[in-house]
């Protein structure tokens, strides 16, 4: 009966979402799903449009915070340029902390 259940989960998980794993700096992982791609995305065009109006800006989502504490040598070269992308908004993000009221155009 154990075998049985052990089958049923594994094909579970490989018919559920496909996901992405991110190892991280203190030997930790997270997966992610494609709609947290989505969400992170989201959550980064808000924060940008919050440091443009010079509005308190959230937190990133998880999935960007975990790309900037991912190990790069365990990341594939799409998952590396988001991690780039993603520590360029939030050196944005931190450029701006301080700073009152919208950006100069």
């Amino acid at each position: 009966m154990g075998n049985i259940k052990a089958s049923i989960r594994k094909l579970r998980e490989k018919l559920s979402a496909s996901y992405v794993t991110l190892v991280l700096e203190d030997g930790t992982s997270e997966r992610f799903t494609e709609s947290d791609f989505t969400a992170n995305f989201s959550t980064n065009m808000e924060r940008l449009r919050d440091v443009y109006h010079g509005n308190a800006v959230s937190p990133p989502h998880p999935l960007g915070a975990a790309l900037v504490r991912a190990l790069p040598e365990c990341l594939g070269t799409e998952l590396r340029k988001e991690a780039e992308r993603q520590q360029s908004i939030d050196a944005l993000v931190q450029a701006k902390e301080g700073r009152v009221g919208p950006v100069a155009s």
